[in-house]
């Protein structure tokens, strides 16, 4: 009988704390932060509506517009949550502005928390979960030799050595691609000069290229790596590579595509890749529209959001988020049979309660010769 009035108590606490906030979510990994009456503090990412009161809508595909837009509604959302943090130093901090998809980040007590959900501008609340990468499987690592390599199997498999015979010009020159990842390693031989520029979201700094985990540095040799005349790993091994790391939380992911967005900090620039690749997931939360509105702005921007379908499979509908929003180009994995990686996510996939049919298409994924 104690065991089930204690459970009893537990619901009615639950629905009572959930009905003071009823207008805003509240991501369920903070429930028991947001109850407690702990001097501790967390970070979190809040979302805010969006204020667009007379903001005309910038033209599609024109990144330096839809720069200039997102600022300005940006400021013009923030502004009652600039006056509860005023109010409340000790209880809420501000950490980072991410204009990208209209949020904060945000250092803050429960008692801060529970203020910030009273606040109408704001719409939703996050935890600052982890997030995850897509690892290669069985990835093969090279050197460099002095004479023509062969192409690898999954070169030959997208027809790059037919490409190469009939267009050899043709090598992705004048191109920048975007990598999201643990970053890239610069002074690797098969990207040597390749890398136009580098940001480490930890320091939140323009840096040196570097590494983190080595993940980062695999899938930049599969875009750009290499040379025709030395040993062939990279689709591109004309393209510049604009990298950044994101390794722990979805701050600093956020910081990493606000970073693609607009690399040299100068909205007026049309800087942004025409491209960017993710391997990464958001790790299973079960509301993450932080991330679809930071990648409808890429798109609207002109930049092409292209994402592992993950390592989920072999079921059906094992897309891993955020790859089922519809403008993603979300790639699933074959083998050297050419047949689809067990390994490899399916779909179909769920995005707002509409059915989505993902991958959009299969790419060579196992025993990738790279860098």
């Amino acid at each position: 009988m104690k065991i089930i009035l204690k459970s009893i108590l537990v619901c009615l606490l639950t629905l009572t704390s959930l009905s003071s906030f009823a207008n805003t979510y509240v991501d369920p990994l903070l429930l028991n932060f947001i109850n407690s009456r702990s001097a501790q503090s967390t970070k979190v990412i809040v979302l805010l509506n969006y204020n667009q009161r007379g903001l005309p809508a910038p033209a599609r595909y024109d990144s330096a517009a839809v720069k200039r837009y997102l600022l300005a509604l940006y400021k013009q959302s923030v502004q009652s949550v600039y006056q509860v943090i005023k109010q409340n130093p000790s209880e809420i901090r501000l950490v980072n502005q991410f204009w990208i998809n209209n949020s904060l980040g945000l250092e803050v007590t429960p008692n801060g928390l529970r203020k910030l959900t009273q606040v109408p501008s704001v719409e939703k609340i996050y935890a600052n979960r982890k997030i995850i990468y897509s690892k290669p499987v069985s990835e093969q690592l090279v050197s460099f030799r002095s004479s023509p390599a062969e192409y690898p199997y999954d070169l030959k498999d997208i027809g790059i050595d037919q490409l190469m015979q009939s267009n050899p010009e043709i090598q992705g020159q004048g191109v920048y691609v975007g990598v999201v990842d643990t970053g890239v390693d610069g002074n690797h031989p098969a990207l040597k000069g390749k890398v136009a520029l580098f940001y480490d979201s930890a320091t939140n700094k323009i840096t040196e290229p570097i590494d983190r985990g080595e993940h980062g540095t695999h899938v930049s040799g599969t875009i750009a790596g290499g040379d025709r005349n030395s040993i062939n790993i990279g689709v591109a091994p004309g393209a510049k590579i604009i990298g950044a790391a994101a390794l722990e939380g979805y701050d600093e992911m956020l910081q990493s595509m606000q970073f693609m967005l607009d690399p040299d900090g100068n909205p007026n620039t049309q800087d942004a890749p025409s491209l960017v690749s993710n391997s990464w997931n958001a790790g299973g939360a079960p509301d993450i529209e932080l991330f679809y509105r930071a990648i409808s702005a890429w798109e609207a921007a002109g930049i092409l959001p292209v994402f592992s379908a993950g390592n989920a499979g072999p079921g059906s509908g094992t897309i891993t988020t955020p790859h089922e929003h519809p403008s993603t180009l979300a790639v699933g994995a074959t083998g050297k049979d050419q047949k689809i990686a067990r390994f490899s996510s399916r779909g179909p996939a769920i995005f707002h309660g509409q059915t989505i049919q993902k991958p959009d298409l299969v790419a060579p994924g196992v025993d990738i010769v790279s860098s």
